[in-house]
C-alpha cells in the first residue's frame, strides 16, 4: 500500500468520471491500453477489483467507492497546493520555456507568429531547440515538444493539432521538366526511418543534393537545384516555388502532436505557450495544415 502511484489513482478517477477506459484515455491524452494497464496495476496493489465491466460501461465496486473518496481528497489537496504555488514566480507567466520543434516548422511556421506571444507576455523567454531529433520530455530535455510522430509515455499529455499534407515542391523553372528528368533534393535524418525516406528511396533514389538540415533542403529548392518532398503549405511562403502534381502516390499527411510532461503542463508559463501554439497552428492557412485534431 505504501508504494501506490498517484498517477494510477489519477487514471482511476478519470475512468470513474468518464465511464469507460476509452473516454478516460481521450480525456488524458493517452492510449486506452495505458488506462487499462494503470487500472490493473492499481487493482493488483489494492488486492481487488475497482470496477465491474458491463455493456453499459463501468460500475464501481465497493472497493472502488472507498478508494474514490480517498483519491478525490488527495486530488483536492494537490489542487490546494497548486493554488498556493500559483502566487509564486514558478507558475507565473514569466520565465523560461524550452520548446523542442522540427527545424522547418520552427523557421517557417512558428517564429513568424511569435510576436503576439511576446507582446502579451513580455516576461516569457523561449529556448527553441530546432532539431529533427526527438527530445526526451521524461528526462526534461524540453518543457514542450511539437512532433510529427505520436508520443509514447504514461506521464505525457498530448494533443493532435493538425495534419500536414505533403507535396512535391519545385522552383518555377522546373515546373515543366518531365517527371523522369527531375533532379531531386532529399532530406534525411541519420538513424531515423520515416515514410518520407521510403518514398524518396523509390522515387528520388539519386538526389543531386542530400542534407539532414530541413532549411538547407528548402533553400536548395528555392534556388532551383531540384524537387523535394516537403509539406505542401511551404510553397506560398517561398520565393518562386510551386507544388507540382505527382504521377505517383504521395505519403499520407504528417500528424502534428503537441506534447508535455503531465507535471510540467500545469505550470502557468508552460500553459501560456501551450495555448499559444494551439492558436498558431489553428491560425495557419488550410494549405499549410488541416485541423485542429484531438482533445
Amino acid at each position: 500500500m505504501d508504494d501506490l502511484d498517484w498517477n494510477d489513482l489519477r487514471v482511476f478517477l478519470a475512468a470513474r468520471e468518464a465511464g469507460s477506459f476509452s473516454a478516460a484515455a481521450g480525456a488524458l491524452g493517452v492510449r486506452q491500453s495505458t488506462v487499462s494497464r494503470r487500472i490493473a496495476a492499481l487493482e493488483a496493489s489494492l488486492g481487488g477489483a475497482l470496477f465491474h465491466r458491463t455493456a453499459a460501461g463501468l460500475v464501481q465496486t465497493a472497493l472502488g467507492e472507498s478508494v474514490a473518496a480517498l483519491a478525490e481528497a488527495m486530488r483536492d489537496a494537490a489542487r490546494s497546493v497548486g493554488q498556493i504555488a500559483s502566487a509564486g514566480a514558478h507558475t507565473s507567466a514569466t520565465g523560461l520555456v524550452r520548446l523542442a520543434v522540427a527545424e522547418g516548422l520552427s523557421a517557417y511556421g512558428l517564429v513568424p507568429r511569435l510576436a503576439a506571444l511576446r507582446s502579451a507576455h513580455p516576461g516569457l523567454r523561449l529556448d527553441i531547440v530546432a532539431s529533427a531529433e526527438t527530445a526526451d520530455l521524461l528526462r526534461r530535455d524540453a518543457d514542450l515538444a511539437l512532433r510529427f510522430v505520436r508520443p509514447a509515455g504514461d506521464d505525457l499529455v498530448a494533443r493532435r493539432l493538425a495534419d500536414f499534407p505533403l507535396g512535391v515542391l519545385v522552383h518555377r523553372a522546373l515546373a515543366d521538366v518531365p517527371w523522369e528528368a527531375l533532379p531531386w533534393v532529399a532530406f534525411s535524418t541519420p538513424g531515423v526511418r520515416t515514410p518520407l525516406d521510403a518514398w524518396q528511396a523509390e522515387h528520388a533514389s539519386r538526389p543531386v543534393v542530400r542534407s539532414n538540415s530541413y532549411a538547407t533542403v528548402v533553400a536548395a529548392v528555392e534556388h532551383g537545384l531540384g524537387a523535394a518532398l516537403l509539406t505542401a503549405g511551404l510553397a506560398p511562403v517561398l520565393r518562386d516555388v510551386v507544388v507540382r502534381p505527382a504521377p505517383v502516390e504521395l505519403p499520407p499527411p504528417l500528424p502534428l502532436w503537441l506534447v508535455a510532461h503531465h507535471d510540467v503542463r500545469r505550470l502557468q508559463r508552460v500553459d501560456v505557450v501551450w495555448r499559444a501554439l494551439v492558436a498558431m497552428v489553428e491560425g495557419m492557412a488550410p494549405a499549410v495544415a488541416t485541423g485542429p485534431r484531438g482533445p
